[in-house]
């Protein structure tokens, strides 16, 4: 077996075994629904922001952080362009359908359970750190962009304003990983840490700090997505079918065209290529499910695009780009 193929089973295994192990567990009353919440905060408080405050530290100084961030803010604003041009698609959407079909188009699985994931599995602790640099903007967007479209969309409408919307980054638990990425990325840039003074750290802690970020990349993703399995309703997955044709068309072929688009005009090259092309083609992330909850948006809908989104992009997409990405180099 080749090191692509090995690489490639990994991510699929990882993604796959904890999601069917904690819907096999909900399903015959080993675990609970209940058991999302706290799970989901434990996730965020100790792998979340644990990763976020890590990987920025194995930034090369070489490294680009203004191209990235810059090439993150215009994707987000392309992608979300993208979903509400493909929203109109669907002409018999009402409000609570639209909104979720273009959070969904946009809003997709940057974090380091599979973006992320991805990166570090084929490119280890650089390219993670590259995505949590690409990252930063997106949580911004989460808040300011794709937030106040749920909230005009939903039926339960809490507009709190453009101000209200922005301090929810900091009132909410996602603000620790928010925060890990800032204090990452100023000890990197302006304390001098990079990988050597990391990696320098091994006598001290007693153990390598790559082991460490490695096992809260694999625990984490792992946790995260046996999370989602105990939580996740399959009811009503394959009641979207041209809703799921449409979407895996902007998560699939407008996202990487606007991704490989951006990175070349910045110029981007080797693996920050490889890392703005494996970010915008990741499939639907879970917090539009999310954000369908919170503003009244359509769940079902909601919890198809994201379960038939990410096994497209599982068993077709992402084989297709293990063999793309050598070739963008």
């Amino acid at each position: 077996m080749s090191e692509s193929a090995r690489r490639t089973l990994i991510v699929i295994a990882v993604q796959v075994i904890p999601l069917v192990v904690g819907q096999l567990a909900m399903r015959r009353g080993l675990a609970r629904k209940e058991w999302g919440k706290p799970l989901s905060r434990f996730i965020i408080y100790f792998f979340n922001t644990g990763v976020a405050s890590m990987s920025p530290l194995y930034l090369p100084h070489e490294v680009g952080m203004v191209k990235l961030l810059a090439i993150s803010v215009l994707f987000c604003g392309g992608i979300t362009f993208a979903g509400v041009a493909m929203s109109r698609v669907h002409r018999s959407h009402t409000g609570p359908e639209r909104g979720a079909y273009i959070i969904g188009s946009a809003l997709s699985n940057y974090g380091f359970t599979m973006a992320g994931f991805v990166c570090y599995i084929f490119f280890q602790e650089k390219a993670l750190a590259m995505q949590t640099v690409f990252l930063f903007p997106v949580v911004c967007f989460i808040f300011m962009v794709w937030f106040s479209i749920g909230r005009y969309y939903g039926t339960e409408v809490k507009d709190v304003g453009l101000a209200g919307s922005f301090l929810m980054i900091f009132k909410d638990v996602t603000s620790l990983p928010l925060a890990g990425i800032i204090v990452g990325i100023a000890l990197n840039r302006w304390g001098g840490v990079g990988p050597s003074e990391v990696d320098s750290l091994k006598t001290f802690l007693r153990v390598n700090p790559r082991l460490i970020l490695k096992v809260l990349v694999y625990a984490g993703t792992m946790a995260s997505m046996f999370c989602i399995g105990i939580t996740l309703d399959l009811g009503s997955v394959l009641g979207f079918n041209r809703e799921n044709l449409s979407i895996a068309v902007v998560k699939f072929v407008a996202g990487p065209v606007i991704g490989y688009g951006l990175a070349t005009l910045f110029g981007a090259t080797g693996m920050e290529r490889q890392v703005v092309v494996i970010l915008s083609c990741v499939p639907v992330g879970l917090f539009t499910s999310f954000a369908a909850n919170l503003f009244g948006l359509n769940r079902d809908l909601a919890n198809s695009l994201f379960v038939v989104n990410t096994a497209a992009f599982l068993f077709v997409i992402f084989p297709i780009l293990v063999l793309v990405l050598p070739h963008l180099a």
